[in-house]
């Protein structure tokens, strides 16, 4: 009897725990989340399609002129040309350069700018008047100014329009995110001793975080369009090998290659939603998942 004791408890020592239930909520909810993606995924590659596809059944009507329509088609021969020679690689690099710089620079302004604003009713008089007089103005109205201010082969100059099309939108929403931030954790930092750079470190700023990555979300697609409209305009006071994407749609403007100018507003709307998707989508997620805004 005793040995047989010891066995059954050598048996029940061996078998392997049960997992707990929090490990099974969070498998269940992982999978929740990747089938929900796969999905979200699945009818965006689907839409994509279809539109590919009304856009080449349009375009084998002839309802237009192949000079002024692009289709597909030809879309993917100027792909191959381009990617061929080398130019296609040349002007998106030379455009990311110039995007990354005005980004991070809008950002840089914008950010502190904003919770000041949001922060201090002084600053809100003062800076926030100026914000409200300079933002409805686009960037591409910034262009005789900025040719004047800077040399007119200058990266300045672009870097500067890009800037003013960029600033904005993440300044207003961090600001209005510090507005937002509940009296009531103000209180609770202050009465733990929190005061200063402090409340602003610890209190202010992580409750801003979500409406700050939300302007920034918008800043980019503004920096995106602010940047073709500059080298657009800026073309012809461009030095060679320095055109970028919006250099090879004047290029293809002045040829009348209409199949070139769509293969770069395809590569514009492919970067613009890789970017998205890759780090905008993804950190706001993280952000809501992290807050419990998600199940």
């Amino acid at each position: 009897m005793g040995l047989l004791a010891d066995t059954r408890k050598g048996d029940t020592a061996s078998t392997p725990d049960a997992p707990s239930p929090r490990v099974v909520r969070s498998v269940a909810r992982l999978l929740r989340l990747e089938s929900s993606d796969v999905r979200r995924n699945a009818v965006s590659a689907a839409s994509v399609i279809v539109l590919l596809v009304i856009w080449q059944i349009i375009a084998d009507l002839r309802l237009f002129e192949q000079t002024l329509f692009p289709e597909p088609r030809g879309i993917v021969q100027s792909y191959h040309y381009w990617w061929a020679n080398g130019g296609l690689a040349t002007g998106l690099s030379i455009s990311l350069r110039r995007m990354v710089m005005a980004y991070a620079l809008s950002l840089a302004i914008g950010i502190p700018i904003g919770m000041l604003i949001g922060r201090f009713p002084l600053a809100d008089w003062t800076l926030g008047t100026v914000v409200r007089l300079l933002q409805p103005i686009p960037g591409i109205a910034w262009v005789p100014l900025a040719v004047v201010w800077f040399t007119s082969v200058s990266e300045s100059a672009k870097i500067f329009i890009v800037i003013t099309g960029g600033v904005f939108p993440v300044l207003v929403s961090t600001s209005a995110g510090v507005r937002t931030v509940p009296p009531a954790y103000l209180r609770v930092a202050r009465t733990l001793g929190v005061r200063g750079l402090g409340l602003f470190t610890w209190v202010v700023f992580p409750a801003t975080i979500p409406s700050i990555v939300a302007g920034m979300r918008i800043s980019w697609a503004f920096c995106w369009r602010s940047l073709m409209a500059a080298e657009i305009v800026l073309a012809a006071r461009t030095g060679p090998g320095q055109e970028g994407l919006g250099g090879l749609i004047a290029v293809a403007r002045q040829l009348d290659q209409i199949n070139t100018a769509g293969m770069v507003m395809v590569t514009l709307a492919a970067v613009g939603l890789l970017i998205d998707g890759l780090v905008f989508h993804a950190v706001e997620r993280r952000i809501r998942r992290r807050r419990g805004l998600t199940e």
